[in-house]
């Protein structure tokens, strides 16, 4: 009843109306915890009991990874390419330590086959600052003019402390940045250090087309 969509991202599913189940218990596997979709509440590794209702489904990030996500509403996902990227990190609460990869070509033809045309970035948080750690390819000029590689927010969840600033480097240019937005987080049973997390709107928007040259800190 539960299944992993790629390495991060594990999901129960619900086959009942809920007049028949109001709950379901989900076993979260060993990793650093895992985080739920919805609301970024923290659990550990283990057996727990999720609330069933119309607005939420048993989702979870796992703790440790940089998730891309295209954050606007949008008829279709076909309207998304334009659009700027959310990343959300989250966490391994013990070092602080996240990674991840976010990939982009043209989103309609073959053209990545021939083994250069996109754009594939591996992502890194650590000590308090994301960076890309490196590149792949690299996006024609045709498709760079249609779809965005740009960064527009970043959220980091499992912070031991709220956030107080933020800045960003860009080609060795700093910035500084709006005050991020904190809040605390809710914890499950076995969690006894509380946890934040930080919402960041990044001006100007990062463009990951210039390679490692980038990085944006917490304070």
């Amino acid at each position: 009843s539960q299944l992993m969509l790629g390495e991060v991202l594990l999901v129960h599913g619900v086959a009942k109306p809920l007049s028949e189940q109001s709950e379901a218990t989900v076993y979260l596997p060993a990793s650093p915890g895992w985080y739920s979709l919805q609301q970024g509440t923290f659990f550990p590794p283990g057996a727990h009991v999720h609330k069933l209702d119309l607005e939420s489904i048993p989702a979870y990030y796992k703790g440790g990874s940089v998730v891309p996500l295209k954050s606007r509403v949008r008829r279709s996902s076909a309207c998304m390419s334009a659009d700027p990227f959310t990343l959300n990190v989250y966490l391994d609460p013990e070092t602080g330590y996240a990674k991840g990869r976010v990939y982009i070509d043209d989103y309609r033809t073959r053209a990545h086959e021939d083994g250069k045309s996109f754009l594939d970035v591996d992502l890194e948080f650590k000590d308090g600052t994301l960076r890309s750690s490196g590149t792949r390819g690299a996006l024609p000029e045709a498709t760079a003019a249609a779809v965005s590689a740009e960064i527009e927010r970043v959220e980091i969840f499992g912070l031991k402390a709220p956030a107080t600033g933020a800045e960003v480097t860009i080609d060795g240019k700093k910035s500084a940045l709006p005050v991020p937005i904190t809040r605390p987080l809710s914890i499950g049973a076995g969690t006894r250090s509380a946890m934040h997390a930080a919402t960041v709107k990044v001006a100007p928007w990062i463009d990951m087309r210039s390679g490692t040259a980038w990085s944006l800190s917490l304070k």
